[in-house]
């Protein structure tokens, strides 16, 4: 696809389980796309040295991750872009 649609992102979503080792071998990903569930900082470091854009996806807006927010992320997917608007909001307040 990436052939065929040079300036089109491409998007990998991350299951658990999948090796990084797999995932830096795949030249053709521009970004990364991880579930919540698979949200650490450390993990999030790793992936960021791959050079690639991060987003996480499936944020209810009432996740402590939301707290703070790394700045390895360059997006959040979610149905509720107004929960998590209001709870960064007050994060970043603090």
């Amino acid at each position: 696809m990436k052939v065929l649609m040079p300036g089109t992102e491409m998007a990998l979503i991350i299951k658990k389980g999948m090796p990084l080792e797999k995932i830096e071998t795949m030249d053709w990903i521009d970004s990364i796309h991880l579930h919540k569930r698979l949200y650490s900082m450390e993990f999030l470091k790793n992936l960021h040295k791959m050079k690639k854009n991060i987003r996480v996806y499936g944020l209810l807006g009432r996740e402590a991750a939301l707290r703070e927010l790394a700045p390895e992320l360059v997006g959040v997917i979610t149905d509720y872009p107004d929960r998590i608007k209001e709870k960064l909001r007050l994060a970043y307040e603090r």
